[in-house]
């Protein structure tokens, strides 16, 4: 479970957030501490922490006016391999500790692209410098060609810009969402499936 985080539900003087997250993993023991930053517990504070084996872990809240000032005991539920729920916050994986410290960089095999009513395999050159991701289509639709840009953003926020189209309109738009790293060799992200191709 080591790596990077979006927590979604993340709540604060009546402001609901989405907030990036560390987890730390040794054995069942679990804990997670913040990226982002809030008034009621700020960056650098940890925002829970557990064991797997029972389920139980131990959140800090806290208030503007007093963060991180208290703990209370909930549960965090595996859901799959790249989302985890609890305390009304839903955790979704975007960076494993293997792509912390490697690299994404290569030839991959996307299945899902969508083009009109047809169901695409493409494949795709990511570029990873840093945080920044940068995918080109290496096969294309008509609704956006080889060449062009398939999706780019940061992986330590997960946003994720996605060049979209129509046959009659190639590359004419840009969606925001997501990208999620299940492990060093698969990534998710708008409906599309990614495998790495090792050469």
């Amino acid at each position: 479970m080591s790596g990077i985080w979006l927590g979604e539900g993340y709540k604060c003087g009546g402001k609901v957030s989405q907030q990036r997250i560390k987890i730390e993993q040794k054995g069942y023991a679990i804990v997670g501490t913040k990226i982002t930053d809030d008034a009621c517990v700020p960056a650098n504070s940890r925002t829970f922490s557990g064991t797997l084996d029972t389920i139980n872990v131990t959140w800090t809240t806290g208030y503007a006016n007093r963060p991180a000032c208290c703990k209370m005991k909930d549960k965090l539920t595996l859901l799959d391999s790249i989302v985890k729920k609890g305390s009304k916050i839903k955790f979704t994986r975007i960076g494993s500790k293997a792509t912390e410290e490697g690299d994404l960089s290569g030839t991959w095999l996307g299945e899902g692209y969508q083009c009109g009513w047809q169901v695409f395999q493409e494949q795709v050159q990511i570029e990873q410098q840093g945080n920044a991701i940068v995918a080109t289509k290496i096969t294309g639709d008509a609704c956006v060609p080889a060449g062009n840009r398939s999706f780019s953003g940061t992986l330590d926020t997960a946003n994720i810009t996605w060049t979209t189209g129509f046959p009659n309109r190639p590359v004419c738009c840009q969606k925001k969402g997501t990208l999620s790293i299940v492990d060093e060799n698969t990534l998710k992200g708008g409906g599309i499936t990614f495998k790495r191709i090792v050469p």
